[in-house]
C-alpha cells in the first residue's frame, strides 16, 4: 500500500497537490507556479511510465478515447503506467490532491466513462502476452488485435469481437463477446486470476483462492468498478482455423432474413456463431441498406455448409451472393477486423503508434437490448421499417444482431457477476457518424434514430442489456445491466472501493 505520507517521502518530503498538475496561473505568484512545477517533475521522475499534461506536445493525443466525441474533455493529466506500482502511485498522488481518476485500456467506453477532467490511468503500455502451457498471463493494456497476433502461433486464441482496438482491460470486466462465445463461452468465464490495484494501493490477486468475491465481481462486473486491473491469466481456446461464410440479400428480404436468423439460431450447434446485420453505409434519402448474415464455425466446413443450407431453407429465399471460405485463424479474424492488407503494428488507432492506420469515428451511438427467445415478426418489421426514418447524409445507420447461447448458458446467472446466461442474442441499433466534424444537429439525428430503434426492440425483450454496450441514455440499467447480482456487486464495492474512488455515472454502488 501506498499511503499519502510514504508518497511524500519518497518524493524529498514535498506534499504532492492537484496545483501540481494545474498549468493555469495565479497573477502574483510566481513561488507558486514554481512550486506546482517541482512537484510536478517530482510525480514524473518517479513514474516508470509518462506522465502527459496540458501543453505537452503529446496531450492532444493523450487525451483521445476511440471516438472524437470526447475531445473536449481535457483531462488535468494522462498518466501512462508501464506497472502495477505505477497505478498504486497514481491513485495515491489523485487521493492526496482530491482529483477525479479513471481507468482506460481501450479508451472505448461509449458513453466517455473513461476520461475526466482529472487523472487518467492509462494502462494501455501494460501490454505484454506469455503462453505457459495452457494459461496465457496478458497485461490489460493488450489490444484484441495483438492478442489475437501473440495467440495464434500457438495455435490458441481468445474470443473477442471485431474491433481490433479494443483492450482487455475493460472488455473481460464487462463480459467479453465475439464469434467463439456459443462455442467458449463468455470471454470473462476464462479468466482464471486477476492482479488489481485496489483503492488504497495494495496490489492483489483475485482468483478462486483468494479475493474470491472480488474474483466473481471482476467477471461481469464492469471496467473501473472495484479496482484497476494490470493482468489477467486466463485459459484460452485452442482452434487453428475457422470456417465463415458471408451470405447478401436484398433489402426486401430483411425481415424474413431476420425471423428466420433469430429462430435458427435457438437450434444452431454450439460450433457456429455470427451476426445478421442490416447497414445503411449512407442515410442520404433514397439509398438502400444491405441485408447480410455472417456465419462462422469451429466445427469445419461441412457442418457451416450444412447450417448455411438451413437458414437459407428457413429464409424462403436464395441469397443474393454467398461466399464461404476455411482459413487459419488469425487470417480470418485480421479480414474481419478490416486489416486484411494492414500488418499487426499498423491496425491500430491512427497517432498511437508511427504505423498505425485506423481512423476514429467523429461520433457514435448506440442502443441495444438482449432477447432470450424469437421475437414476434412485427417488431422486425417495425425495425426494418425504421430505415426510412431520420435520413442524413454522411450518416452510417446499422441494425446488428449478434449470436449468444451455446456455451454462455452452461454457468447458473449468479455463478459469476454476467448475469445474461439465458440471453440468445443481443440487437443494437447503431448511428455512425464517420467523418467529422459532427454538428449538434447531426448528433441529435444519430440520437434520434437509435432511441427510436431502441423503442422497437425493448417492448420485445428480455429488459437486459449488455453492459460493454453501455448505454448512458438507459434508465434502470442498475436492473438492465446487473439484475439479480446488483445487491452483491455492491457489496464488494464497498469492501474493496468503500470511499467510491472509482465513480462514474453508471458506476457500481
Amino acid at each position: 500500500m501506498i499511503s499519502r505520507r510514504s508518497f511524500v517521502k519518497g518524493t524529498g518530503g514535498g506534499a504532492l497537490t492537484l496545483s501540481a498538475l494545474s498549468l493555469g496561473s495565479v497573477p502574483g505568484r510566481a513561488s507558486a507556479r514554481t512550486s506546482r512545477a517541482a512537484r510536478r517533475e517530482r510525480l514524473r521522475t518517479h513514474l516508470t511510465g509518462r506522465l502527459v499534461l496540458p501543453g505537452d506536445s503529446a496531450y492532444p493525443v493523450a487525451k483521445q478515447l476511440s471516438s472524437a466525441e470526447f475531445d473536449a474533455v481535457d483531462p488535468a493529466a494522462v498518466a501512462y503506467c508501464e506497472s502495477s506500482a505505477d497505478v498504486a502511485l497514481c491513485l495515491a498522488f489523485a487521493q492526496d490532491e482530491g482529483m477525479p481518476v479513471v481507468a482506460r485500456s481501450g479508451g472505448h467506453s461509449a458513453a466517455g466513462y473513461s476520461t475526466t477532467t482529472g487523472l487518467v490511468i492509462d494502462v494501455s503500455n501494460i501490454d505484454s502476452l506469455s503462453v505457459r502451457e495452457s494459461r496465457v498471463v496478458v497485461g490489460a493494456g493488450t489490444q484484441l488485435v495483438d492478442a489475437t497476433v501473440g495467440l495464434a502461433p500457438h495455435g490458441l486464441a481468445l474470443s473477442g469481437g471485431f474491433c481490433p482496438t479494443v483492450a482487455l482491460g475493460g472488455f473481460l470486466q464487462g463480459g467479453g463477446t465475439g464469434l467463439l462465445t456459443r462455442s467458449a463461452g463468455i470471454s470473462s468465464d476464462t479468466v482464471r486470476a486477476a492482479r488489481v490495484v485496489l483503492a488504497d494501493g495494495r496490489i492483489v490477486r483475485a482468483s478462486p483462492e483468494r479475493h474470491t468475491d472480488l474474483y466473481w465481481a471482476l467477471r461481469g462486473g464492469g471496467g473501473g468498478n472495484f479496482g484497476i486491473v494490470t493482468a489477467y491469466e486466463i485459459a484460452p481456446t485452442r482452434i487453428s482455423e475457422l470456417s465463415s461464410a458471408t451470405l447478401v440479400w436484398g433489402y426486401d428480404a430483411a425481415v424474413d432474413v431476420l425471423d428466420a436468423w433469430a429462430h435458427w439460431i435457438t437450434d444452431a450447434p454450439r460450433a457456429l456463431g455470427g451476426s445478421a446485420v442490416v447497414a445503411l453505409p449512407d442515410a442520404t434519402p433514397g439509398t438502400v441498406p444491405v441485408v447480410s448474415v455472417l456465419l462462422s464455425s469451429t466445427g469445419g466446413r461441412e457442418l457451416l455448409d450444412a447450417e448455411a443450407d438451413r437458414l437459407i431453407s428457413a429464409v424462403g429465399r436464395t441469397p443474393a451472393t454467398g461466399q464461404s471460405a476455411t482459413a487459419p485463424y488469425l487470417t480470418a479474424m485480421m479480414n474481419l477486423y478490416g486489416c486484411g492488407d494492414y500488418t499487426a503494428p499498423q491496425c491500430h488507432r491512427a497517432g498511437t503508434g508511427p504505423e498505425a492506420k485506423l481512423p476514429r469515428a467523429a461520433f457514435a451511438s448506440e442502443r441495444s437490448r438482449l432477447f432470450d427467445r424469437p421475437p414476434a415478426r412485427a417488431m422486425w418489421e417495425e425495425a426494418v421499417g425504421g430505415f426510412d426514418a431520420v435520413r442524413v447524409p454522411g450518416q452510417r445507420h446499422l441494425l446488428q444482431v449478434g449470436a449468444l447461447g451455446g456455451a454462455v448458458g452452461d454457468p447458473a446467472r449468479t455463478d459469476t457477476a454476467y448475469v445474461h446466461r439465458d440471453s440468445l442474442f443481443s440487437a443494437s441499433f447503431l448511428g455512425v457518424i464517420a467523418a467529422g466534424p459532427a454538428d449538434a444537429s447531426d448528433k441529435a439525428a444519430a440520437r434520434q434514430w437509435t432511441d427510436m430503434g431502441f423503442g422497437v426492440l425493448d417492448p420485445y425483450s428480455s429488459g437486459e442489456t449488455y453492459q460493454n454496450f453501455i448505454d448512458p441514455r438507459l434508465e434502470n440499467w442498475r436492473a438492465a445491466y446487473y439484475a439479480e447480482n446488483y445487491d452483491r456487486l455492491v457489496a464488494v464495492k464497498r469492501a474493496y472501493d468503500p470511499h467510491r474512488l472509482f465513480r462514474f455515472p453508471q458506476s457500481i454502488g
